[in-house]
């Protein structure tokens, strides 16, 4: 659906060049993630306090602020961001009119991809929201990574 200054919705009504398509419900109604040890620059080795994403909600996420702006699609190496087994996403981020796609993310540990977990990412123009799946082992993460 389109929102036009003119206050309507009809199409070729000669404010088409004015319309912005509406954000989704999920582009507005997310869970910020902006802790800086969630930021895949961060590595304070072993034998630290490990950070966890043992139970997410079933909610839509957004990396921001000093975590970082968009989840990594590199390997990352054990004790980045802050935990055991570092989150990154294999394949590239969505386009806008892609809307929702399913991603794979691996946790690195022994090799780069220990674990799995899939996810659903949305392009919402300036940034990116994530639908995050609970992690299949107990200390794994998802990171940020600065756009």
């Amino acid at each position: 659906m389109e929102t036009c200054d003119d206050g309507n919705v009809v199409p070729l009504d000669g404010c088409d060049d004015k319309c912005q398509k509406e954000l989704p419900a999920e582009c507005l109604t997310y869970v910020p993630l902006a802790e800086p040890d969630r930021n895949s620059t961060f590595n304070d080795g072993p034998g630290k306090v490990t950070k966890c994403d043992k139970v997410l909600e079933n909610k839509w996420y957004r990396l921001t602020g000093p975590a970082g702006t968009l989840m990594p699609t590199t390997p990352l190496k054990p004790f980045d961001c802050g935990t055991d087994a570092p989150g990154w996403m294999v394949g590239v981020h969505p386009i806008v009119d892609e809307g929702v796609v399913d991603r794979q993310v691996c946790f690195a540990w022994d090799v780069e991809c220990q674990w799995e977990a899939t996810i659903q990412v949305r392009n919402c123009g300036d940034y990116y929201v994530y639908r995050l799946a609970d992690p299949p082992d107990e200390c794994l993460r998802y990171c940020g990574l600065d756009g």
